[in-house]
């Protein structure tokens, strides 16, 4: 899977893993840990499932220029996440992340050193 380092607001948050294949958008979080991760940027995606997940989420929905369009914080497994209307993208972080780094609508996020 590609990584990157995620910057938010013009802030460096951490790292993320890039789901951007049909089979990695699939698989998404499940059966990895989102804290060691770090985060997933999954892409085409306008909403996610947390099925078969150990823990909460927080759901960040980008649209096509990058710019946060909807946050949903702490998302527990086993829940559906509805569509989100304009989002082209999604990146799934650690619960409290959106909190913790102050991420809000409208938000610039950047992925860059983009890796294998």
């Amino acid at each position: 899977m590609k990584t990157g380092k995620l910057r938010i607001g013009g802030r460096v948050i951490g790292k993320t893993g890039i789901a951007d294949s049909f089979f990695l958008r699939l698989r998404g979080l499940i059966g990895r840990d989102v804290s060691a991760l770090g985060g997933l940027l999954i892409k085409p995606c306008s909403d996610i499932h947390t099925c078969f997940m150990s823990g909460a989420i927080d759901v960040v929905y980008l649209d096509r220029d990058m710019r946060i369009v909807a946050i949903d914080e702490a998302v527990a497994p086993w829940r559906l996440c509805c569509p989100v209307r304009g989002a082209k993208a999604v990146l799934e972080l650690p619960p409290g992340t959106c909190v913790k780094e102050k991420i809000k609508k409208d938000d610039k996020v950047e992925i860059f050193d983009a890796m294998y």
